[in-house]
């Protein structure tokens, strides 16, 4: 009884050394590795693929603050739904600076100062040049530069 106890011991030592130091050895079903890419790909999120940056000239805006002149001045990047450029945008150019430079300006100091308030500033940029895209639509905005007083 005592052999079969030990032959079982030196069994499982084995087994347990070719898991950790030689999991090659195991076929690949129940191999570690297999196991943690498989868990890591249900968990992992998904990469979307990035879209076309388009790069805009700086914006210098006064902002909306009435008890003492503020500025901002930002450098903005778009990322399209396309992977290629669209000539739309090059066409509506003026159109989007304009919606840029009106969205900017209508903000005081203290609604951009947090990044809470730079996302909904970015949400609400997304949303008014989303509106003047026809064939295709703005998926994030990029402040590159951002500078406040």
């Amino acid at each position: 009884m005592m052999i079969i106890v030990i032959a079982c011991l030196f069994l499982l030592l084995g087994a347990g050394a070719i898991f950790f130091f030689a999991p090659s050895l195991l076929p690949s079903s129940i191999r570690p590795s297999s196991a943690s890419h498989s868990a890591q790909a249900l968990f992992s999120p998904t990469v979307e693929k990035q879209g076309h940056l388009y790069s805009l000239e700086p914006f210098l805006v006064n902002l909306l603050d009435q008890d003492m002149p503020r500025y901002l001045r930002t450098r903005i990047e778009l990322e399209s739904s396309e992977l290629k450029a669209n000539e739309e945008f090059e066409k509506r150019l003026p159109q989007l600076r304009d919606a840029i430079l009106t969205t900017l300006a209508n903000r005081k100091f203290q609604e951009i100062l947090d990044s809470e308030g730079k996302n909904r500033l970015k949400e609400e940029i997304r949303n008014k040049l989303n509106g003047h895209l026809q064939s295709f639509q703005i998926k994030k905005v990029y402040f590159t530069e951002f500078v406040a007083q």
